[in-house]
Parts: structure tokens; C-alpha cells; sequence
């Protein structure tokens, strides 16, 4: 509103604009009014004064309630945000977890495929098959030293004839 500025005691600075205030006011109160007597118009400026003082209490009233406001918001902001800051850690270690969990996962996939990749396939298991069928004494039919030498004889017997004929 005024800005006075004195060298010095602030006071004197507020002085002078409360002198301008009331000034004006004294004004405002003649200019109204025709002829008025000092007492009315003490009794004018003791009601503007009255007035002015109940607004300026209602309005710090308000202020107060408004700080107080502020201050429990700020509160609860404040807890909220600790709680949010909780939640954010507990999300980041489960998170930590997931990732220790993936990479188990992970080398334990890499170590099942290495041993299948040593493993036997299919084509492998078919040959060792065929030779197990080849070997196998109740499917196949096996000659003793006996039979072979007999057979032998009996085919050396047989081109000495062929030889002799």
C-alpha cells in the first residue's frame, strides 16, 4: 500500500501511513456529511475502526485455520510418502529376486541342454538297437564250433566232388 521509507526507526515509517490512513478516512467521513459534530464523527471513525479490527481478526482467524490445514496436509503428504518409499523398496528387492531367480533359471536351462546335447538321440539309440536284435541269442540263430566244422567239411566234401566229376 505505502511504501515510506525512513532512515532509522522502522516505526516512524508505519507512523506515517497510519497518519495517511486515518487522514483519509477523516476525509471520506466530512465529505459524506453536510455539518457533523467531533463527537459523530469520533464515533464514525471509532466504528470504521471497530469494523476494520473485526475483519482483520476474522481474517487471521482464517489464516490460522488455513496454516493448521497446511500443516496437517504437509503430515500426511509426509507419511504418504514414506509409506509410498516403503512400498517402492519392497517392490525393488521382489523385483532383485526375480532377476536372481531368472538367472538361476536361465544357467540351470543352459545345463539341462548341454547334457542333452550329450546325450543319446534317437538315431543313435535306433543303431544300438539294431545291434542288440543282431546279438540277441533267442531271435537269432547262433552255429556252434560243431555245426560250423561240419558245414565246412560238408562244403569241402562237396567241391571235391564237383572236382572229381
Amino acid at each position: 500500500m505505502y511504501n515510506y521509507y525512513f532512515p532509522g526507526i522502522k516505526g516512524f515509517r508505519y507512523l506515517y501511513a497510519l497518519h495517511d490512513i486515518i487522514k483519509r478516512e477523516l476525509m471520506q467521513v466530512f465529505r459524506s456529511s453536510g455539518k457533523r459534530t467531533v463527537s459523530s464523527v469520533l464515533n464514525e471513525m471509532i466504528k470504521r475502526v471497530n469494523s476494520d479490527a473485526r475483519r482483520l481478526r476474522l481474517i487471521e482467524q482464517d489464516t490460522s485455520i488455513h496454516k493448521t490445514r497446511i500443516g496437517i496436509l504437509e503430515k500426511e503428504f509426509l507419511e504418504q510418502k514414506r509409506n509410498y518409499l516403503k512400498v517402492i523398496k519392497g517392490l525393488e528387492n521382489r523385483i532383485e529376486k526375480q532377476e536372481d531367480t531368472l538367472i538361476k533359471m536361465e544357467n540351470y536351462i543352459k545345463e539341462i541342454v548341454k547334457q542333452l546335447k550329450r546325450s543319446a538321440t534317437k538315431a543313435d539309440l535306433g543303431g544300438l538297437e539294431e545291434l542288440v536284435d543282431l546279438f540277441n541269442p533267442l531271435t537269432s540263430k547262433f552255429v556252434t564250433k560243431k555245426e560250423v566244422n561240419k558245414l565246412i567239411l560238408a562244403s569241402h566234401n562237396k567241391r571235391k566232388k564237383q572236382d572229381l566229376v
